[in-house]
């Protein structure tokens, strides 16, 4: 098969460039939200500065674990548009959608997301020019993400599915995901079959493998991932490493991409 060459650049941001997120805590307990908002707008300045684009040019699917407000009609997902584009700051516009859909026809705009070892897949389509992006989050992966990610392409842009090639970024891998017992996540037991093992009374969790068995259930076979893990790289933040009690990875990534 002809390899088409991509038309994206992907960029995964770690500790080196700042913390990704306006959430509170991860900020010094003085700070007022707007503190944090300018703090966090300086970040996205300097960042877009090192990767030749606008940090107020970011946008982000919000999936329904990640809000407080589950009244919002959330979509299988959303393909943006110019006019959607109506904020200086695009950050704060709200995609309630699991995959969001950046067309190439559209510059200078970066689709990304926040992460700090889920994993972050992008997929493009290389002959239409539309990328698609989700967050891999155990719990997202388990209902169907991926599924409807590689359905925004299919289904909203008329993909073939031999077009769509798969990028899952730097994440947590298996030997430091690890349960004390099945988690509980898990009810989607196809998902899971070969993505939970159990060694030594401990529950080995394998997100990125999930994904691309789910992927190839899907029909898509061009996938490539980054084996950076988040949880053993200085490199990164890592949630799991800072619920265990090293503040040094506390903070969030971004995973994003944009249309060269």
């Amino acid at each position: 098969m002809y390899k088409m060459n991509t038309k994206i650049t992907i960029i995964e941001t770690g500790r080196a460039d700042g913390i990704m997120s306006r959430t509170k805590r991860f900020y010094p307990e003085d700070y007022s939200q707007k503190q944090i908002d300018e703090e966090f707008k300086n970040t996205r300045t300097k960042i877009g500065k090192k990767y030749h684009f606008n940090g107020l040019h970011i946008i982000k699917p919000t999936q329904i674990e990640l809000t407080k407000d589950k009244n919002k009609n959330f979509k299988d997902y959303i393909i943006v548009s110019k006019e959607m584009l109506n904020k200086k700051d695009y950050y704060y516009i709200d995609f309630y959608c699991d995959a969001l859909v950046l067309p190439s026809t559209i510059k200078d705009v970066v689709l990304g997301h926040p992460e700090a070892d889920c994993p972050i897949l992008i997929c493009e389509d290389r002959k239409k020019g539309f990328t698609a992006l989700t967050h891999c989050g155990a719990v997202m992966i388990n209902r169907g993400t991926i599924k409807n990610c590689i359905k925004a392409l299919t289904e909203g842009c008329n993909s073939n599915k031999e077009d769509i090639y798969c990028y899952i970024s730097n994440s947590i891998k298996k030997d430091s995901y690890i349960y004390d017992k099945y988690p509980p996540f898990a009810t989607n037991k196809t998902i899971w079959k070969n993505a939970i093992k159990k060694h030594n009374n401990e529950y080995k969790i394998d997100l990125v493998l999930a994904i691309i068995e789910e992927l190839h259930r899907l029909g898509i076979t061009n996938i490539k991932e980054n084996k950076e893990d988040t949880a053993t790289s200085s490199k990164y933040y890592s949630h799991v490493k800072e619920t265990q009690g090293d503040n040094s990875k506390k903070g969030q990534n971004f995973v994003g991409l944009y249309y060269i």
